[in-house]
């Protein structure tokens, strides 16, 4: 029991059901952002390396009180649920940091308590009991029936509802406290009226059942019953009394944040030997679950607080003893299986560096391990006639990420394979003089351990191979930029001719036109004993008939107050920036704070009254993203995302700001959590680009400093590999993404919404 601090109101629960004030926090503390990343992060980053980041995170933001709609009866909070929270630091909760405004002028602050109460639906909600069958009738979408019924502690309530054919209603059971998202325990919202909720009491009080029309109107039937009694304590809370299990064991049970928020389990580790936990979460509504694991001091040796899906985490045990896993309920109710295993590493061995190489030849084959706790790298030394192509291919475990390198004698890095996963392959051409021909291979543990097998072959030269890039239109008087560097075999020189009597050396130039026409634009490359061309087509027009292009372009990494900052969105935006530009784009850039909601609707203001029918318009936003369950909408959040429904943009809001440009060429890109769902933009002359599912996170790539999509679609499958029209980026990316994302147990699917068969920029 608790007595309010403000209005003397004695209660149970987490705040006061007159005032809303919060109840001491528990020992645990508020949550706060993880590492100042995305949500989720994974597990503790390893020991530094080369090439070391945090591990993949989320874009989706930590819980915000949405203010109200209007309604003719009484003033209720918005039915949004809240987006998953951000990283979590240590092992705390958020019970209930909320920000609540009601901006309502009273004579005095305990008249505006006052009105709380009077208005909270929860106070005029119909007593129930077990065993009851009731009808009712809601008259439209939007609108709610209330019922409450005391449980005691362990009871287990089951309510089914069932509402007439061609309708679309939703149950929810709330905490009996303020009618907001924030208290709903559990709920059941399909695409019919036939639902069905089973849930555990932990205290003695009333609960709220909410029967709520998506979508139509009509009867409906609630049956309520008390199904059973089941103990609230499972005996495993607490390192002191934590389940004994072995190396290989898989545990299935169930948690959840109210009274049986924590399992513990105890397991003998040596030292040198890996411990590793794999926590397996199904779909269920608002439950995430994270993992940790403790030694016997009961110190956090590492994390996995993804939001809402499976947990994966490995510790290298410094010594022997017992350590600790611990599967905890950050928010929800639900099942898990817990899988552990021990694994022992070999022992180390000596090439751990260049000085220390192990000598090989061309066509060895090596089989051996790395680790990337205390043994990440490999080297061997190769001896390379000069002018000759090494090539050594990599592979290893699914579970791990392993790089391969090939350093020269300086020592730098000539040729570099990092690639997710374990399956790299990198070759290299020795220079035809002033070169020594000894070179190291270099297996590398990015993450994780395993067995890898290397091959190594040594080859004459590759045949030359010119590649000038990609045909171009261009307008007159306008730089083009041409780019032979992917050209195949041991170049010694580059020599351009663009057709109209110029010309240029290397493997980049640039280029104007002053006359419109169509241009044969021919490379050559040579070693010193043959050559090789290829040509391109430049297409230019007068520059009066080129399209006017603008953009607009917003990374949030560092949002309004401490708990919702991500990583790498001001990276993301920067890239964009730089490659629009390149396309010819006028962009207008909003960075972190100068981008508000009102500031994102104003750029997109600046485009409409730039923009003319023929022109190009870019829109490209990187940053948090949520979905709202009982509105079934997604919506991307600006920087101000504390002052709530001023600081998100909704799908259908997005639309509207879109629907009148006049141009038939807009370019779309959402890198955020439930971008799938932004579809209102989308249309006749539209391409638009969505990180993830409308039930998906998105996720940054920390290896490569940038938003996962962003990097696998605008990095490689554009910049790198030269896919120019976004139609064929989409399909180079999409593989890439994905595999990346389920190498850490989690489910990203990028999506395209266009009609055309191919979008250039």
């Amino acid at each position: 029991m608790h007595t309010c601090t403000n209005c003397g109101t004695p209660f149970d629960g987490h705040a006061c059901p007159r005032c809303g004030v919060m109840a001491p926090q528990n020992a645990y503390g508020t949550q706060q952002p993880y590492n100042q990343s995305q949500q989720p992060a994974y597990y503790q980053p390893p020991p530094p390396q080369q090439y070391q980041a945090p591990p993949p995170q989320y874009q989706s933001p930590q819980p915000q009180y949405t203010p109200p709609p209007q309604y003719g009866q009484y003033l209720q909070p918005a039915y949004v649920p809240i987006p998953p929270a951000p990283p979590k630091s240590g092992h705390g909760k958020i019970l209930l940091v909320i920000a609540v405004v009601i901006i309502i002028i009273i004579a005095s602050v305990a008249a505006a308590f006052l009105f709380l109460v009077v208005t909270n639906p929860f106070n005029d909600a119909q007593v129930i009991n077990d065993g009851d069958s009731l009808t009712g009738t809601l008259s439209g979408s939007g609108v709610d029936s209330l019922y409450k019924i005391e449980l005691d502690p362990g009871e287990v309530l089951q309510a089914t509802l069932t509402g007439d054919y061609g309708t679309d209603f939703d149950l929810y059971i709330y905490e009996n406290v303020l009618f907001w998202d924030e208290f709903i325990i559990t709920g059941s919202a399909t695409d019919s009226s036939s639902e069905t909720v089973t849930f555990v009491a932990w205290e003695t009080d009333y609960y709220i059942i909410d029967v709520y029309s998506y979508l139509g109107s009509g009867d409906y039937t609630l049956d309520v019953d008390i199904i059973g009694t089941v103990s609230l304590d499972d005996g495993d809370n607490t390192i002191s009394n934590a389940y004994p299990i072995s190396s290989q064991d898989t545990i299935s049970d169930t948690i959840n944040e109210y009274y049986d928020e924590d399992d513990y389990y105890e397991i003998y580790v040596n030292s040198g030997e890996i411990l590793y936990a794999f926590l397996e979460v199904p779909v269920q509504v608002n439950t995430d679950l994270d993992l940790y694991i403790y030694d016997a001091s009961g110190n956090q040796l590492d994390v996995s607080e993804a939001a809402y899906g499976n947990e994966e985490l490995s510790i290298f045990a410094s010594t022997s003893g017992y350590y600790y896993v611990n599967v905890w309920a950050y928010d929800g109710m639900g099942l898990y299986s817990l899988y552990v295993e021990v694994t022992t590493l070999p022992a180390e061995d000596t090439n751990n560096g260049i000085t220390t190489a192990q000598s090989i030849t061309s066509g060895t084959v090596i089989t051996t391990t790395i680790n990337e706790y205390d043994d990440t790298d490999d080297y061997y030394s190769i001896d390379v006639p000069l002018g000759y192509t090494i090539t050594a291919t990599m592979s290893g475990p699914n579970t791990a990420d392993f790089d391969l390198y090939i350093w020269n004698n300086g020592p730098q890095i000539v040729a570099a394979s990092e690639e997710l996963g374990s399956y790299e392959t990198v070759s290299f051409t020795t220079p035809t003089s002033n070169s020594n021909g000894r070179f190291y291979i270099n297996p590398y543990a990015y993450s994780g351990y395993g067995t890898y097998t290397l091959t190594v072959i040594v080859s004459s030269a590759l045949s030359l191979n010119a590649n000038a890039g990609f045909d171009k239109t261009v307008g007159t008087s306008q730089s083009v930029s041409f780019d032979g560097s992917n050209s195949g075999g041991s170049v010694s020189s580059y020599s351009w001719n663009f057709g109209d009597g110029g010309s240029a050396t290397g493997a980049t130039a640039t280029h104007s036109y002053s006359s419109t026409g169509t241009y044969t634009v021919t490379l050559t490359v040579s070693d010193g004993s043959s050559s090789d061309s290829d040509t391109v087509t430049v297409t230019v027009v007068d520059s009066g008939s080129m399209p006017n292009k603008y953009a607009l372009v917003i990374g949030i990494s560092d949002y309004q107050g401490n708990d919702n900052d991500l990583s790498y969105c001001d990276e993301d935006a920067d890239s964009w920036t730089t490659y629009l530009e390149s396309q010819g784009y006028t962009v207008r850039t909003l960075i972190d704070d100068d981008a508000s909601r009102s500031d994102i609707i104003s750029g997109i203001n600046w485009l409409e009254g730039q923009e003319d029918a023929g022109d190009y318009v870019a829109f490209v936003f990187s940053g948090h993203g949520g979905y709202s369950e009982r509105s079934r909408e997604s919506y991307i959040c600006a920087w101000n995302l504390d002052d709530g429904v001023d600081g998100v943009i909704w799908d259908t809001d997005l639309g509207t700001e879109f629907e009148n440009f006049d141009s038939q060429h807009i370019f779309l890109f959402f890198d955020s959590c439930h971008s799938g769902g932004m579809d209102s933009v989308a249309g006749s002359g539209r391409y638009v680009s969505q990180t993830a599912a409308v039930d998906e996170l998105g996720l940054d790539a920390p290896k490569h400093q940038h938003g996962m999509w962003v990097y696998w679609f605008l990095e490689y499958a554009i910049n790198e590999r030269g896919n120019s029209d976004l139609t064929q980026a989409y399909d180079v990316a999409y593989p890439k993404a994905v595999a990346d994302a389920a190498s850490a147990g989690n489910s990203m699917h990028p999506e395209e919404e266009f009609t055309g068969t191919s979008f250039y920029l």
